[in-house]
């Protein structure tokens, strides 16, 4: 179930966020992992599954193979398979950067293998859509900061 849209809390004056979790707009929703994830790791609906209501349900590692590719959200910690985790659908989170990215830069799935899950600069030749925006400057491998488009 989707968490609500509305600031969470306002800063008092002279105060600042400090935390990804606090007012952020940032919108979760929580699936089942049908395989291993890691926190951080970009997932996708798993449209292997024959039941279709549990195509929507279940979810796993988002790659640049057909039935992978649609990336809906970023996992938010990990998760074994059968385990609920929660995903960041809409709104800032961390992610795992494949190749680095500078802040301002549009994002997509990663089409290397060893490095599924991640997000990598878009390139206009990828096939891949923008996924998110990184918010800062991260190197190939690390995690930092991003804010992802809602994609359903």
């Amino acid at each position: 179930m989707a968490t609500n849209t509305l600031l969470q809390r306002l800063p008092t004056p002279g105060e600042s966020f400090t935390d990804l979790n606090e007012s952020n707009r940032r919108q979760v929703e929580t699936f089942i992992a049908s395989e291993a994830i890691l926190a951080n790791q970009a997932v996708c609906f798993d449209m292997a599954k024959a039941n279709d209501a549990e195509k929507v349900v279940f979810v796993k590692v988002a790659n640049t193979t057909a039935a992978t590719a649609c990336c809906i959200g970023i996992a938010r910690e990990a998760a074994a398979i059968g385990a609920r985790v929660e995903v960041v659908i809409s709104g800032i989170t961390e992610f795992i950067s494949s190749g680095g990215a500078t802040a301002g830069d549009s994002l997509s799935v990663s089409t290397t293998g060893a490095e599924t899950g991640r997000l990598r600069t878009y390139v206009a030749t990828y096939l891949q859509p923008i996924v998110a925006y990184a918010v800062d400057t991260v190197g190939a491998g690390n995690t930092g900061t991003a804010i992802f488009y809602k994609r359903f």
